[in-house]
């Protein structure tokens, strides 16, 4: 997606050690393990978790994106 708010890959930098952090304490991989993905920190709770603000990941046909597996992310919406 060349333009921001086009549907693009949004990550939060850094948020894959932020999220290694977060599991290391054992009560939220315990609620993960009985509860699957509805205690995965998600929204408002989850922008808390990350020093950083998301980037918009833009670019040209053919451009590739490299994060780690834990790096948070979300799809923007279009505008």
């Amino acid at each position: 997606m060349p333009e921001k708010l086009s549907g693009e890959l949004c990550v939060y930098p850094g948020s894959h050690v932020a999220l290694a952090d977060h599991f290391k304490q054992g009560a939220h991989l315990k609620d993960l393990a009985a509860h699957g993905m509805s205690k995965l920190p998600a929204g408002a709770p989850t922008d808390q978790l990350f020093s950083r603000p998301a980037v918009h990941c833009t670019g040209k046909a053919g451009d590739c994106f490299v994060a780690n597996y834990m790096t948070a992310h979300f799809i923007a919406p279009v505008s």
